[in-house]
């Protein structure tokens, strides 16, 4: 949720995924043509967050929603249900 939050999933991976926006609108209570135009917006770094380095922190490159979903640490069956919305 915090790489959609932050815009750090490749947009149209994710709106091509109509079920699982469907359902984030839903949950969240949002409507999907609102929800869609936040995701296809710039990437941003959080605000608030507090760093202990001597570099700055950056935007990196967007991953796709596959990518994101296997790199969560979410369960196989948790994996699955996510990619098959």
């Amino acid at each position: 949720m915090i790489k959609l939050r932050d815009r750090i999933i490749e947009p149209d991976t994710v709106t091509a995924r109509i079920g699982f926006c469907d359902k984030v609108a839903k949950e969240t209570g949002e409507p999907m043509n609102l929800l869609i135009a936040h995701f296809k917006g710039p990437p941003v770094l959080a605000r608030g967050q507090h760093f202990k380095s001597d570099v700055k922190p950056a935007l990196s490159g967007r991953e796709s929603f596959e990518e994101a979903v296997r790199n969560s640490g979410l369960t196989l069956e948790q994996q699955s249900y996510l990619l098959g919305l």
